[in-house]
């Protein structure tokens, strides 16, 4: 079934439920996969309770809704009709090494049951135009080293591997 997906702002009330729950999924993903790397096998149990006591969902959310009204950062929804199924946030920065400003994938999500759909292109495309159109020359983005979706969605895109982030547990 071909779906019709189009780029769209951030509808703060409508969106947020479903931001919500892909930023749970996103926070749970990245914490089982942290607290793994650096030997602290935390439980979903675990993860959830450092979520919601941290208030993780709530800062995460307002700073996205933040950026959705910021000049200098995009926040795009893709819609299948009025239905959100993904998101990107893009920002720019200065690179310390290079000299120039390079563009930020922020955070990038599809929901699940939509993704193979094209929605993550479509993102992609959309925070590269923008970046293009800021007059950036170059892009970036963090990603966990097992998110094998996620890679193959950035490698589409002409993302090279730069370097590696490694963790190690301390004590214990």
């Amino acid at each position: 079934m071909s779906r019709l997906l189009q780029i769209g702002d951030l509808h703060r009330e409508r969106d947020k439920p479903a931001v919500y729950a892909w930023l749970r999924a996103f926070l749970r993903w990245h914490l089982a996969a942290f607290s793994r790397s650096a030997g602290l096998p935390w439980s979903e149990a675990q993860i959830d309770e450092r979520i919601d006591r941290g208030g993780l969902l709530a800062r995460e959310w307002k700073a996205l809704a933040d950026a959705s009204q910021a000049e200098d950062q995009l926040v795009a929804v893709a819609r299948e009709g009025t239905r959100a199924v993904g998101i990107v946030h893009a920002t720019e920065q200065p690179d310390r090494y290079l000299g120039l400003r390079l563009g930020v994938l922020s955070w990038i999500f599809v929901e699940p049951v939509s993704r193979g759909s094209g929605a993550g292109d479509l993102l992609m495309q959309a925070a590269h135009d923008w970046m293009k159109q800021r007059g950036l020359v170059a892009a970036e983005v963090f990603v966990t080293a097992d998110n094998a979706p996620a890679l193959a969605l950035y490698r589409r895109h002409g993302y090279a591997v730069a370097d590696h982030r490694l963790i190690v547990r301390l004590r214990g």
